[in-house]
């Protein structure tokens, strides 16, 4: 009898995510796409996406091959002017060995945890150079209220609870087009406060509007995020305090740029990339900033050093300077540490493999049909 092809719809996947993915496992998981990606090893394919421009958003097309997996994964972006929101995306999933259809599942929710996991993987490497040593992150801004910036949130959350109980501050800020909060953003944050629920997490609302409170919240931020698809800059360079850690994974074309070019030069030294073709190639911020390839440091370099390759246990301070400058950056102290991500689909591969594996052990869960 032929296999059935599994399907998972949107609520099963955030069923598997919040119930059977441990975040080491995630973490684990997308460390090992970006080792395999430095690498270069034979058994990966990952050609840059195409996009595909509509009225209201701009298709991308993401087909990857990491081992005996192969998926394509389509995610739809709204325009900056489109009244849609989040990030619609769907993955299918071949079977390695006669090319079948696998599996084929809603990505929303994993398109938002897989790019979290690979900024985790920085923060978590690099928590010793922030200001605070690495003892904590009390305080956190958020620019986009979507998934992806939720899914950050709750990351940062978790790994911080790992090490420390003292209260954390997610502070979110929308934009002034946001400022109803629309039904969708409601529903992420009210799906963020009961995961986070009796973790000491307080949850705050900034509107762009309230640029007094917006600066306060930034100037105090260990790790500042930005979600945004904006095609100008969200806010001054000199708000953000030296020792933080900055996360860019809005932007993903040429024209597009969330923070100022200098707030990227002074992470001259301690700036990671998670592929430095794709980024010459679509991170706006970079390209805007005239950032050279050889001032980037890949994420996948940086996680096969010896020093970062535990992805359960930073390094100290000194460790991680000296490391830094063995993979070309420097061994002073860092004004900022910055993160760029525009997404490998290689990372859609490992996270929906895993998915798919957990899901097929389980009774009850998904649909399987005759295709």
């Amino acid at each position: 009898m032929a296999s059935k092809l599994l399907v998972l719809s949107g609520a099963e996947v955030g069923a598997i995510i919040e119930k059977h993915l441990p975040i080491n496992s995630v973490l684990e998981n997308q460390a090992s796409v970006f080792k395999a990606l430095h690498a270069r090893l034979e058994e990966i394919d990952n050609p840059l996406r195409t996009a595909v421009r509509a009225p209201n958003h701009t298709g991308l097309f993401m087909p990857s091959r990491l081992g005996p997996h192969t998926t394509c994964k389509v995610v739809c972006v709204p325009n900056a002017e489109s009244k849609q929101r989040g990030l619609p995306a769907s993955t299918m999933l071949l079977d390695g060995e006669s090319g079948r259809t696998r599996a084929f599942i809603n990505a929303a929710k994993l398109t938002a945890l897989r790019t979290a996991a690979g900024s985790m993987l920085t923060t978590r490497a690099l928590e010793a150079l922030r200001r605070d040593g690495g003892k904590g992150l009390s305080h956190i801004v958020l620019f986009g209220a979507g998934q992806q910036a939720v899914f950050h949130a709750l990351l940062l959350v978790q790994i911080t609870r790992q090490q420390s109980d003292a209260e954390m501050h997610l502070n979110f800020v929308v934009r002034k087009r946001e400022e109803d909060l629309q039904q969708d953003i409601r529903n992420n944050l009210d799906w963020l406060r009961h995961q986070v629920k009796d973790l000491h997490v307080a949850i705050t609302v900034l509107q762009t509007s309230g640029e007094s409170q917006v600066e306060a919240a930034v100037r105090q931020a260990k790790v500042l995020v930005s979600a945004v698809p904006s095609t100008a800059p969200l806010f001054p360079s000199s708000w953000v305090a030296s020792g933080t850690h900055v996360i860019l994974i809005g932007s993903y074309k040429p024209h597009m740029q969330e923070v100022e070019t200098s707030l990227i030069h002074r992470a001259k030294g301690a700036l990671i990339v998670d592929d430095a073709d794709a980024c010459a190639h679509e991170a706006g911020d970079l390209i805007k900033a005239n950032v050279d390839a050889k001032d980037c440091i890949s994420l996948g370099a940086l996680l096969s050093h010896s020093t970062f390759s535990d992805t359960s246990k930073p390094p100290s301070r000194d460790a991680a300077l000296k490391a830094l400058q063995e993979l070309g950056g420097s061994s002073r102290d860092h004004d900022i540490s910055l993160f760029k991500s525009v997404g490998v689909g290689l990372q859609d591969v490992a996270i929906t493999s895993l998915v798919v594996e957990t899901a097929e052990t389980m009774a009850g869960i998904g649909t399987r049909l005759d295709f």
